[in-house]
């Protein structure tokens, strides 16, 4: 059964994702789903990787009217630096 309709990660750090779940009523009352979800991550991106969960009822779409499943806010080595 699903218990969440919407998801979004958005990486803060290089080994930090946050995880907002737009979640139904079963979700709530069953934690368990949160340990599974947290250990099939670490599986995926290693030990390293911490992982914050932000369960709530809707994720708001981007200004554009986007709805991203994955945001980055890591900058990359591409992106221009200003010399200090």
């Amino acid at each position: 059964m699903i218990n969440f309709v919407q998801y979004r990660v958005i990486q803060e750090k290089r080994d930090r994702l946050i995880v907002q779940l737009a979640v139904n009523d079963l979700f709530r009352s069953d934690d368990r789903i949160l340990e599974r979800a947290g250990k099939e991550l670490r599986r995926v991106f290693g030990e390293g990787m911490q992982f914050e969960f932000h369960p709530m009822a809707e994720i708001s779409k981007d200004p554009s009217g986007k709805m991203r499943k994955f945001i980055s806010r890591v900058p990359t080595k591409f992106e221009h630096q200003n010399p200090a």
